[in-house]
């Protein structure tokens, strides 16, 4: 399936159709998602601004360590080339920088594919291509932090 062929919603979550169907219950309860889920040819979730632009939400566990570098680099890259932002949803809370809020990886994420994840995701964050939301475990906060993020671009 082609970005073309999902449907333009512009006040509405476009949810994938491999996502959790307790997540896409609990954005249609809130009046949030389409009835349907649809095959995205790239990211989790699309939300769409105000000014019509595309945001991806691509969603994944703070155990990154099966989705090997290339793979989510990949996808983030999908992500990147067809829509106008991207957002790396992570589930489960990550440590950060007080200072700065910057995520960042501590000794014991010093593994060779968790330096080459996190290289990606930092590189990408630090250069403000990739905004990052975390949320804690479970389908409700993940459904709550994809409504923030819902807020948040339909506010800007």
């Amino acid at each position: 399936m082609k970005a073309e062929d999902v449907p333009f919603a512009p006040t509405k979550v476009v949810v994938d159709t491999y996502e959790n169907d307790d997540i896409h219950h609990y954005l249609q309860e809130w009046g949030l998602a389409l009835p349907d889920k649809y095959p995205l040819p790239f990211g989790d979730y699309w939300i769409r601004r105000r000014d019509g632009g595309l945001v991806a939400v691509e969603r994944k566990y703070t155990d990154l360590a099966g989705d090997w570098p290339r793979h989510l680099s990949h996808q983030l890259d999908k992500c990147r080339d067809g829509a106008q932002e991207v957002v790396l949803l992570v589930e489960g809370i990550m440590p950060a920088d007080e200072g700065t809020g910057r995520l960042w990886a501590g000794r014991k994420l010093r593994k060779v594919w968790y330096d080459q994840v996190w290289s990606t995701i930092l590189g990408w964050q630090a250069s403000r291509q990739l905004r990052v939301y975390q949320c804690d475990v479970g389908p409700i906060n993940v459904a709550r932090a994809v409504k923030a993020i819902f807020r948040h671009y339909r506010r800007v």
